[in-house]
């Protein structure tokens, strides 16, 4: 019986150890899994910090581009601008001319008319 009751001491103190290296071992997993969540948080946190970089970046490039699309464009409307102000000068003056053509022919019709009724006039009498 004192070797039962030994042995059966020895055999909880054993289970004891063992649930304490248990409760041990588990402690120690869970504090491994908690330093392995926050590692993989920060990596994330890291990720999505070089992702947000990466697209203000990307923002800015576009951005830029846009800005220099604009400024080109800016300066291929104006040089139209410049040669529509041009064609309307010249049209301008063409009618001009047009208009002194017109008037100096005008004048000398009227001219020849009047030497024609003066040439009439002169002729009766």
């Amino acid at each position: 019986q004192r070797m039962q009751a030994r042995i059966k001491e020895q055999d909880e103190v054993l289970q004891m150890r063992l649930a304490q290296k248990a409760s041990e071992y588990t402690e120690k997993e869970e504090e491994t899994l908690k330093q392995l969540e926050a590692q993989m948080q920060e990596k994330l946190t890291a990720a999505r910090k070089q992702h947000e970089h990466a697209l203000l970046n990307q923002t800015g490039i576009d951005e830029r581009a846009n800005e220099e699309r604009v400024a080109l464009l800016q300066k291929e409307k104006a040089s139209m601008e410049g040669q529509l102000e041009e064609i309307r000068n010249q049209h301008e003056i063409k009618i001009q001319q047009l208009q002194q053509e017109k008037e100096a022919e005008f004048k000398m019709k009227e001219q020849l008319a009047v030497q024609q009724l003066e040439a009439e006039m002169s002729q009766k009498l």
